[in-house]
């Protein structure tokens, strides 16, 4: 089965994570908070890893404006959805972040903080 999604949990120093929340005006969960991710744009003929998260950083570059190398990406077992993929980037100081257009706010959240409302599921069960 192929991987068609994506996402990145930016952390820095184990304790911020960055997420970002959806506009208003985005037709697909408008207002959700979320962490930069989607869409895999190339058709993928094998489950190249080198793919996919060239395809990741892609989407976190477009949704954040944050750089990274593949290599920089830990990926994180996700055995219950064999069609997406989700990494963590651990950085050691927060970077700036530059949000697209789908999105129009950002938070580095800790763990002290209550989630966010409205939060994407995948997203809270993780932080949780």
């Amino acid at each position: 089965m192929f991987v068609y999604t994506t996402s990145v949990y930016v952390e820095v120093n184990g304790y911020y994570t960055l997420l970002i929340r959806r506009s208003a005006t985005d037709p697909s969960k408008p207002k959700f908070w979320e962490v930069p991710g989607g869409h895999i744009d190339i058709l993928l003929e094998d489950e190249s890893d080198l793919l996919i998260r060239q395809e990741a950083l892609r989407e976190l570059v477009e949704e954040s404006g944050i750089r990274a190398l593949p290599h920089q990406l830990r990926e994180i077992d996700t055995q219950r959805d064999t069609t997406h993929k989700t990494f963590v980037l651990a950085l050691p100081k927060k970077p700036t972040v530059i949000l697209s257009r789908e999105h129009d706010k950002y938070m580095w959240w800790t763990p002290n903080q209550p989630l966010p409302h409205p939060i994407r599921i995948q997203v809270q069960e993780k932080l949780q």
